[in-house]
């Protein structure tokens, strides 16, 4: 008998002394649903398409690849943000492009996907730009709260850019469309998505794409950055190499986009 308690003290010292990682360390929490807020923004994040969008649909799956099951809140952007640093139970937010200033306060994950970001402009605007040095000659559009380019914000925040800031892309179409602005920064495809609602009907051949991306950025979710979102970002990764995350958004924009008028068919 007391071979036995010996041989299982020992075992439970070996046990005690072995490292686990990040991931093994999750695993054995008991906790396995992820919480993170995140916006309206077709054809990436939306409650009115299939899976809730592109975004939400490679991150949940990802997710379900190493056990775990994802928990998306939707809300205007900048209380998404908020809700995200400020609210304990939540685990961070998506989707997001990278930034110097942003990886100081979180975890990324790596990339979900991919979004064309670009600038529409206005009929009247004659808007045209080859590089960046041309844009100081336009008014534009932008989000509040949202990452463009490193050098766009830059320019913008030193004063170099005329730049009115809005609370969303639906408005900065409107914008651009009533020549308040010359032209706005967008995704291309939020932008197609969003042109092709009722509401927006009136901007089709007042407001175009730029045929010149502005930077093809990656999207990604953002973790807080303590050790359980560090833990959650290493098990995401992990789920992330598990899928075909490029083929999986390619094949949503197939299956959801209504080709005829550009727009994403909604949930049934």
């Amino acid at each position: 008998m007391q071979r036995l308690v010996l041989l299982m003290i020992v075992l439970l010292l070996v046990l005690l002394s072995c490292p686990m990682s990040p991931v093994s360390v999750l695993a054995a929490d008991a906790s396995r649903t992820v919480i993170m807020t995140t916006l309206e923004w077709p054809p990436y994040t939306s409650r009115s398409l299939p899976g809730q969008g592109a975004s939400v649909l490679v991150a949940q799956a990802a997710f379900k690849a190493v056990g775990y099951t994802l928990e998306v809140h939707f809300y205007p952007w900048n209380r998404a943000l908020l809700t995200a640093r400020e609210n304990l139970e939540v685990d961070g937010y998506f989707p997001e492009y990278k930034s110097v200033e942003l990886e100081r306060k979180y975890f990324f994950s790596d990339s979900i996907g991919s979004s064309p970001l670009g600038f529409i402009f206005g009929q009247n605007s004659g808007f045209h730009w080859e590089k960046m040095a041309d844009l100081k000659a336009y008014s534009f559009g932008a989000i509040l709260g949202y990452v463009n380019t490193e050098e766009f914000d830059g320019m913008a925040a030193k004063g170099d850019l005329r730049v009115r800031y809005a609370i969303d892309d639906a408005t900065n179409i409107r914008l651009v469309a009533l020549d308040r602005v010359d032209a706005a920064v967008i995704d291309r495809h939020v932008f197609r998505c969003l042109q092709g609602r009722p509401e927006l009907e009136f901007t089709r051949g007042k407001v175009n794409f730029h045929p010149q991306v502005l930077e093809m950025k990656s999207l990604h979710l953002c973790f807080r950055k303590d050790d359980r979102g560090e833990q959650l970002k290493a098990l995401f990764n992990e789920g992330l190499k598990r899928i075909d995350v490029e083929t999986l958004q390619r094949k949503y924009f197939e299956s959801n986009m209504d080709t005829s008028s550009r727009t994403m068919l909604p949930s049934p």
